[in-house]
């Protein structure tokens, strides 16, 4: 009778131990870049983000075969931007937060498609405006944080090692 009683409990600890086992995982925090470089196969494509009214590097990784990929978190949606040139004053920017991202990008032709980043929709209505003379980038950034999140700049990106 001792037995069947200590083989039940075992039985309902492997229950248990196996539920959460086999449960859903915990989703990973931070943002991932998937991304493809149509006119370029192989070389470096540098990660920015907008910041004291100027673009700062935040990270580069190698594009392989027009592909390429990007990890990190993100204190709060900010605008980034992706360049093939290390000098660029004018990258192709969108905004993003802690998600993941599939990008597609012709640096040449100025274009730029973002997937899968939720605010960059608001990003991209406010950006019309910039056509207007008398609008910058730090004024519509500003525009853009008062209607996203309130005007909250507390975001400070922090990079994982890339998988390239």
């Amino acid at each position: 009778m001792k037995a069947m009683k200590t083989m039940g409990t075992m039985l309902t600890g492997l229950l248990a131990w196996g539920l959460v086992a086999c449960g859903p995982q915990s989703k990973t925090e931070g943002f991932m870049i998937q991304g493809e470089v149509a006119d370029m196969t192989t070389g470096t494509i540098y990660l920015k983000c907008y910041r004291n009214g100027a673009f700062e590097d935040v990270d580069s990784t190698t594009v392989q075969e027009g592909r390429f990929t990007f990890k990190g978190t993100a204190g709060e949606p900010l605008a980034y931007a992706l360049t093939t040139n290390p000098a660029s004053r004018r990258p192709l920017t969108f905004f993003m937060g802690n998600e993941q991202l599939t990008v597609q990008l012709n640096e040449s032709e100025k274009l730029l498609q973002v997937m899968g980043a939720a605010d960059n929709g608001e990003w991209l209505q406010l950006q019309e405006q910039t056509r207007n003379e008398s609008y910058t980038v730090d004024s519509l950034l500003g525009r853009t944080r008062q209607t996203l999140w309130g005007g909250r700049t507390d975001a400070n990106p922090k990079l994982l090692p890339n998988d390239t």
